[in-house]
């Protein structure tokens, strides 16, 4: 009988207050147990370890720097001595726990996780959920054996060759937490919104790589051509 393939899943961020960590959650809870058993390293003792650790998913704690391109052409700096030296902190870890396959879902954590399967038999998955570029995506693509986008848009990051690695898995949603109000202008008067307008709600952090201002300059196309 074949046994379970280990994976271990990174989370740069040890809490639960974005939507990264918590749909790590939902993807270990949904997660076939009798194919794949779950690891998860993070930065340190949490609200995010306590959860996955109720969910019987040992937690391992380390360093995960930042990742700047200058560390690779640059060795001999101390800021990039630091972070090799993590990288093969991680990869102890990752050899002492019998990890198969490394999950990452954040930039920085996707180049450690090149660095980091160096000399060994280790696979790499980037779980890519931003559609702007990062000036660490042409060290990225080397470094990640398969790619999983959330979305068709994130394929635009990515060189004709990376995507040959690509498979699209959309974000799921949980329909028990978010459910449409049965009275919705009973709600928009709850909140003093104007019964008669349509209203878009963006939840999530102001910053480019979120989309916010692409829904912004959206809105104003709309706008001029009505």
């Amino acid at each position: 009988m074949n046994q379970p393939v280990p994976i271990l899943y990174f989370s740069h961020f040890p809490h639960l207050r974005m939507g990264g960590q918590k749909s790590l959650l939902a993807l270990i809870d949904q997660l076939d147990r009798s194919k794949y058993r779950p690891l998860a390293l993070t930065t340190v003792h949490g609200e995010l370890s306590e959860a996955l650790e109720q969910r019987d998913c040992p937690v391992f704690i380390s360093r995960l720097p930042e990742a700047k391109r200058t560390y690779f052409w640059q060795p001999w700096l101390a800021e990039s001595k630091d972070f090799f030296a993590a990288a093969d902190a991680v990869r102890q870890i990752a050899l002492d726990c019998g990890a198969k396959i490394l999950h990452c879902d954040e930039e920085s954590d996707a180049v450690l996780c090149g660095a980091v399967r160096h000399g060994t038999t280790l696979k790499t998955v980037y779980h890519v959920r931003l559609t702007n570029p990062s000036k660490l995506d042409r060290r990225i693509e080397p470094a990640v054996d398969r790619f999983i986008g959330v979305s068709e848009a994130t394929r635009r990051r990515w060189s004709l060759r990376a995507l040959q690695r690509y498979s699209v898995v959309a974000d799921g949603l949980d329909c028990d937490l978010f459910a449409p109000h049965a009275d919705k202008n009973q709600a928009k008067r709850k909140l003093e919104l104007p019964e008669n307008k349509f209203i878009a709600l963006f939840v999530g952090q102001i910053k480019a790589g979120k989309g916010i201002f692409d829904l912004i300059n959206a809105f104003g196309l709309l706008h001029r051509v009505q």
